[in-house]
């Protein structure tokens, strides 16, 4: 009876609020994640150039990032990081709220099916395969998907042209999110035997859409060199920066990137269930929708499997054509679900009821992690290392010069990347934060390789470079003068080089 009611509950709640609450549940707090600190910090400084003024790690080429720019860049000029990623992630789950609610009501899911549906999502990492997901970091992308989610309405609705204006909302948040669902949209409109002059009116309404910023884009997109210094721009870019981007090294699986066999294979047979589907047609007419977008992207998967195995310069997997692979992650579930409920009508109460233990374990879990991983770990059982790098910021925001520079050597990329958020200081160079403009990235990746042992080589640094301080380990050599030490770190104030 207990069982009944809380399905009564769920399935008889508003979608809408149901689906906003749930990913507030599971995602709402105020820990800047890795991804967050890259384009809130570059949101920031687009906004407030003065915040770290000629900084070879802020300095950026917005790009199609525009609106995410300005309008967060505007929020972070008054509030501090952690209230921004709040106020975002609200906005990101009420925009993916109303665009998920509206597509799994077309598809005729109930409130605890579409739940079920997110949370195996979630929990699964939203993805087969490695290297993308749709939930919810306050980043430009997680604005794009619930336009194509919307676009997914439309066409299913046979109203073309809208549908391609939502694609183009979304190319303005993200180009590639955007840009390879419009692939997909286009091959469904071919493969369904769509008029050839009802396409072209189609990409019409696209391109008219995203004319403006594909004028803005071209110009920097189209030029600067292939290679410099004899390395390849893209292999720094896929191989070197996002090796997740490469599901082959050398000819064998990239496992260090978890490109795995098994991850492979739970694709193939998936890609193989949606053929038994389509053969079938077994799936109300709602579904069939999607059964075609799972064969259109699979079939793209393995297409680019296969270039992927010889693309050796990243000059193709730099458009990071798996980006879909979260899409059919999120559609091959939704069938699942479908089938089940079509096989199992005889058994609905049972299926519910596994459902509800299903949703309830694993909702659970995600709460339990966002709370103890997010706010206990952080806030309330800081250990002593990240007491130690609390007070190295607080020191270099309140008693070093404003537009100071910092060569960072010897502390974890996860740790230093939060380190001009809290400081308002500059870095020398961060890993994680690898420029849009490719014609930085040489120099990007010559900045990573530089590593400094002895006087003699910071002097050679600081004469090519203006860096202001040394920020380091106990354990490595003593470079310059030491103006602050705990337990774990050391910060020393760089002499200025000789003219």
């Amino acid at each position: 009876m207990q069982i009944h009611k809380i399905k009564h509950f769920i399935n008889n709640a508003n979608s809408t609020y149901l689906i906003f609450t749930f990913l507030c549940c599971l995602f709402l707090n105020s820990v800047v994640t890795g991804n967050e600190e890259i384009y809130l910090g570059w949101a920031k400084s687009y906004y407030d150039p003065d915040w770290l003024p000629n900084s070879f790690v802020y300095d950026h080429w917005v790009g199609h990032r525009f609106i995410f720019e300005v309008f967060f860049g505007f929020l972070l000029n008054h509030l501090s990081f952690g209230t921004v990623v709040v106020i975002g992630r609200l906005l990101a789950a009420a925009a993916m709220a109303y665009a998920l609610s509206r597509l799994f009501k077309q598809l005729k899911l109930t409130n605890l099916e579409s739940l079920l549906v997110l949370m195996v999502f979630i929990s699964m990492g939203q993805n087969f395969l490695p290297g993308d997901w749709i939930f919810m970091s306050v980043e430009s992308k997680v604005f794009a998907y619930p336009l194509i989610f919307l676009s997914l309405i439309e066409l299913q609705k046979s109203n073309l042209k809208l549908s391609a204006a939502y694609i183009s909302g979304a190319t303005y948040f993200h180009v590639l999110v955007a840009g390879w669902f419009f692939i997909y949209f286009i091959v469904y409109l071919l493969v369904t035997r769509t008029s050839f002059l009802t396409v072209a009116k189609v990409s019409g309404v696209y391109l008219a859409g995203i004319l403006p910023l594909a004028a803005y884009l071209a110009p920097t997109v189209l030029s600067g060199p292939s290679d410099v210094g004899g390395l390849h721009l893209n292999w720094i870019y896929v191989f070197y920066r996002i090796p997740n981007l490469a599901p082959f090294v050398d000819g064998k699986l990239n496992v260090a990137a978890s490109w795995e066999g098994m991850r492979i294979f739970t694709v193939a047979v998936c890609f193989v269930f949606a053929i038994f589907l389509y053969r079938k047609n077994e799936l109300p007419a709602e579904a069939k929708l999607l059964t075609r977008f799972i064969l259109i992207i699979g079939s793209f998967i393995f297409i680019f499997l296969v270039v992927a195995y010889f693309d050796h310069s990243g000059d193709i997997l730099k458009y990071r054509p798996f980006r879909g692979a979260s899409l059919f992650t999120l559609f091959v579930l939704i069938e699942i679900v479908l089938y089940t409920k079509l096989k199992f009508t005889s058994k609905k109460i049972l299926v519910s009821n596994l459902s509800i233990a299903i949703l309830a374990v694993l909702f659970t879990y995600g709460i339990g992690r966002n709370i103890n991983e997010k706010y206990i770990n952080i806030y309330f059982l800081q250990d002593e290392r990240k007491i130690a790098w609390n007070e190295v910021t607080s020191y270099a925001k309140n008693h070093t010069e404003k537009g100071s520079v910092f060569f960072i050597q010897g502390v974890r990329e996860s740790i230093r990347w939060t380190f001009s958020r809290n400081s308002d200081r500059d870095v020398f160079v961060s890993k994680k934060f690898v420029p849009i403009d490719k014609n930085k990235w040489y120099e990007w990746y010559q900045r990573l390789q530089i590593q400094v042992e002895n006087e003699e080589q910071m002097t050679a640094l600081r004469k090519k470079y203006q860096l202001g301080y040394y920020l380091t380990t106990p354990s490595r050599p003593r470079i310059g003068e030491v103006v602050f030490k705990n337990s774990h770190y050391v910060i020393s104030r760089l002499p200025a080089p000789e003219s």
